[in-house]
């Protein structure tokens, strides 16, 4: 069953790095606005949405190697100020948006 169609139309969002964590699914894709990105999804339609756009405009920050120690997720993204860096993200999710962090 299709959750949401991130990038409607023939190609896709090229949906990857798939991380689930506390009932959530955090993954990259690519929404044909913002570029590669990380998003997350509560298996619902309106609950699944980009996380930020740490590369902004089309740029691509490719989000990946998602990976869960303590109450945090850590990932690897790349944006144009400083380059690949280490992101992290509370796993509290739920009941308030994420605020990331460069730990």
């Amino acid at each position: 069953m299709l959750v949401k169609d991130i990038h409607p139309g023939a190609q896709g969002s090229n949906a990857s790095h798939l991380f689930g964590a506390d009932g959530l699914l955090l993954l990259s894709a690519d929404e044909g606005i913002h570029g590669e990105e990380p998003w997350m999804s509560d298996g619902t339609e309106a609950g699944t949405r980009l996380l930020a756009d740490l590369s902004p405009g089309a740029g691509a920050s490719s989000p990946k190697h998602f990976t869960r120690a303590g109450d945090s997720i850590f990932f690897q993204a790349t944006e144009p100020w400083h380059g690949t860096q280490l992101w992290r993200l509370p796993v509290v999710l739920v009941a308030h948006p994420p605020t990331l962090t460069r730990p």
